[in-house]
This record gives structure tokens, sequence and C-alpha cells, in this order.
């Protein structure tokens, strides 16, 4: 089974008391535009996630990440954005192994 490097990302939680939770989007190459299907964090006092989150498909390049708050009306903050190189395509297998 392949395995690619996590990485840990973090934010301070907003003042707001009614925060329930954060929605995580990503696209590669350019900022998410809100429409893509969240990674959804429950609880206010969750402020690391591990990237790669499940849903996200294996991909190389520059990862944008747009983090947003929710309340619990399901009112919706603005986004921080983050955005770095990243590589979630484990390299091909050695081949040819046998006995010598």
């Amino acid at each position: 089974m392949a395995k690619v490097k996590s990485y840990n990302i973090a934010w301070a939680a907003p003042v707001d008391a009614d925060v329930v939770g954060y929605n995580l989007r990503w696209a590669w190459g350019s900022a998410p535009t809100g429409n893509e299907t969240p990674f959804y964090i429950a609880g206010k006092a969750t402020t690391t996630v591990q990237i790669p989150v499940a849903g996200m498909t294996a991909n190389e390049g520059e990862l944008y990440l747009a983090l947003t708050a929710l309340d619990d009306v399901g009112n919706e903050s603005d986004p921080a954005v983050l955005h770095f190189p990243f590589d979630i395509v484990a390299p091909g297998p050695p081949t040819n192994l046998r006995l010598l």
C-alpha cells in the first residue's frame, strides 16, 4: 500500500460563541471558488486537521485551501486561504524484484 506525506494545518478559532465548526475546501492551481464540496470539521475547539483529508484526489502542484467558520444557524464566514506546493501522488513501485 502506497503512502504519501501528510501535513497538519492549524488556525486560531474565532471569538464568536456561536461557531459550531468549519468547512475546508481545496483546489489545485487556484483558490477554491466556494462551490466545491467541503470537508466538515466539527467543533469550535478543533483547530488542527491533517492534510490530505478524505475526498482529496491524488494530485501534485500548488494546493489551495480555504477554511470558513460556521455558526449554529448556518452562516458561513469569509475564507482564510493558504496555498503551498503539495504532492499526494506516491511514486511508482520498483520493478523486476527477484532473487539472485
